[in-house]
């Protein structure tokens, strides 16, 4: 018992220092609208928003945000767009055709996973360069994490 006490608080610990910050600075929050052709990006720390206009309308709009980077997909317009938090204004700095693209996952500074349903396959995105893999996955694949 007193073993797994202490694994908690560890884990607690961690968990805390991970989540913990003092400020709010450089921190935004992506919204799609609902047809997907323009994201708003909102400062959490004074609420000014500014809107990027995408390069392509996409109804049920996903949205994955890593490091600076926040990833659209959209299985109806079969776009993937890449907007870079570090660009000032902010501004799509990519933008992929893919078959279907569910949500993905972004892996580091320059991969993304995406799940391409209507080809049954994973691609492996390099969103800074462009350059792609898919492996096959199962049947309608709609998520990855």
């Amino acid at each position: 018992m007193r073993r797994l006490v202490f694994l908690a608080l560890t884990l607690a610990t961690a968990c805390s220092d991970a989540l913990e910050q003092s400020t709010t600075a450089g921190q935004v929050v992506a919204v799609a609208s609902v047809d997907g052709s323009v994201l708003s990006l909102i400062s959490a720390s004074d609420f000014t928003s500014s809107d990027v206009n995408l390069p392509f309308s996409a109804r049920s709009p996903r949205l994955v945000g890593g490091g600076s980077v926040v990833l659209l997909t959209s299985d109806s317009s079969g776009r993937v767009a890449v907007v870079d938090l570090h660009a000032r204004p902010f501004a799509v700095t990519g933008s992929f055709v893919a078959t279907a693209p569910g949500g993905a996952a972004i892996q580091d500074d320059s991969i993304a996973w995406i799940p391409l349903a209507l080809d049954n396959l994973l691609e492996r995105l390099n969103y800074r360069t462009g350059t792609s893999a898919t492996t096959p996955v199962s049947l309608l694949p709609r998520a990855v994490v």
